[in-house]
């Protein structure tokens, strides 16, 4: 790994009087203007993270607890954000808490030095080459960059002087896959499956992928479990979900094995509550594999909300006599609320039959034939079987 300086870190003697600089471009760091007596150096430093902690950094973690791959000291320092002495796979969860914005995430973010601090009993001389590692906690990819621009400090290069370095490494881009969301619509009140398709990712060595998405609250509700993993390329990947903002959906995911083949990578769940006519935008915010590692090119989607298809069912039954015998030509009407008719006649067995009822909606049947009287009888229609028989009350 190519050491890299690491700018803006400040560095406080303390003793009498106090003593302050900052290291500049080049991470080195002058104190100068020590009183007598004994001083001890503390270097500090924060901010500048520059989104270099990804699910890349917990899935790097997760593969040295279960053993497929050794993080180096240094690195072992920055995996242990929980600060217990030792490092875990509740280490990864915490760094993923920290990728999606939650709270609880440990040190994750946070700078350490070794050595902490250095201590000299006099400063009477120059002490030269005192330098520290910078190590930021949860980042142990390597894939940190200092700030783009920052005004050096100006100083003499006296007692004690020292560097600040931090590590860094990233091999070169593999490739590009394709991820996309789908246009599609569903019923208001309904739930709806959203699946994010790639393409083939097999050798592309991808352990980890992130996420923003927004779309539109007032159309979609999210579930309270917002993604699905069943039958998708991430089962088995621990996931991290921040559902906080609304109309934005943060995701981190990431696994020891990298990913094969192409496919649904994850389900997104949310309830349509939109209009008929309303649709959602469903828009990447960003997207990465491991740390851009492939690159990758998304496609936004839609989600449209129609109005609910009104089921329809049969209502049928017989007209007989009062001897249960059927009646043939008995003209049966069926009446809705709006006065709306429909009319058909019994077969030679005083059958009928009205198709294409909708579901529940009431409605008056009555009867008339030049010979028999019935009695009209009201319905309300059901998914379930509706027979509706008459029996002749009156011979005409």
């Amino acid at each position: 790994m190519t050491p890299l300086a690491v700018p803006n870190v400040t560095m406080t003697a303390t003793g009498t009087p106090n003593v302050n600089g900052t290291t500049n471009t080049s991470g080195v760091y002058s104190l100068s203007g020590f009183g007598n007596g004994a001083y001890t150096v503390t270097p500090s430093k924060t901010g500048d993270v520059n989104n270099s902690i990804t699910a890349f950094d917990a899935a790097r973690v997760a593969q040295h607890v279960v053993g497929t791959s050794t993080l180096n000291a240094n690195q072992q320092i920055a995996a242990d954000v929980s600060n217990n002495g030792s490092i875990s796979s509740f280490d990864a969860a915490l760094i993923s808490r920290y990728v999606v914005s939650l709270p609880s995430s440990g040190n994750t973010g946070t700078w350490k030095f070794v050595p902490a601090n250095r201590s000299y009993p006099n400063v009477e001389a120059n002490h030269p080459n005192q330098d520290y590692t910078a190590i930021l906690m949860g980042e142990v990819s390597g894939n940190w960059t200092p700030p783009s621009s920052f005004t050096e400090l100006k100083t003499s290069v006296e007692r004690p002087v020292g560097e600040m370095k931090e590590s860094a490494k990233r091999p070169g881009s593999i490739g590009s896959i394709g991820v996309s969301l789908p246009n599609q619509t569903a019923q208001s009140g309904s739930n709806v499956t959203v699946p994010i398709n790639v393409q083939d990712t097999t050798g592309m060595n991808i352990i980890s992928y992130e996420f923003d998405l927004s779309y539109d609250p007032t159309v979609l509700q999210l579930q309270a479990a917002p993604v699905e993993t069943a039958g998708t390329m991430s089962n088995g990947m621990s996931v991290t979900v921040n559902t906080a903002t609304t109309g934005l959906l943060k995701v981190a995911a990431f696994s020891t094995t990298p990913t094969s083949g192409a496919g649904v990578l994850l389900k997104l769940k949310s309830t349509s509550v939109g209009s008929n006519g309303s649709i959602s935008p469903l828009t990447w915010q960003r997207f990465m594999f491991n740390e851009n590692d492939p690159q990758n090119a998304t496609t936004n989607g839609q989600v449209g909300i129609t109005s609910p298809t009104a089921i329809s069912v049969t209502v049928s039954g017989q007209v007989v006599t009062a001897n249960d015998r059927g009646v043939m030509y008995a003209r049966v009407t069926m009446t809705n609320t709006n006065g709306e008719m429909r009319t058909v006649l019994t077969n030679p067995f005083g059958y009928y039959r009205f198709a294409d009822v909708p579901v529940g909606e009431t409605y008056i049947f009555s009867i008339s034939h030049k010979r028999y009287s019935f009695s009209p009888q009201v319905l309300t229609v059901t998914e379930k079987s509706n027979s509706l028989n008459f029996i002749a009350s009156e011979f005409w």
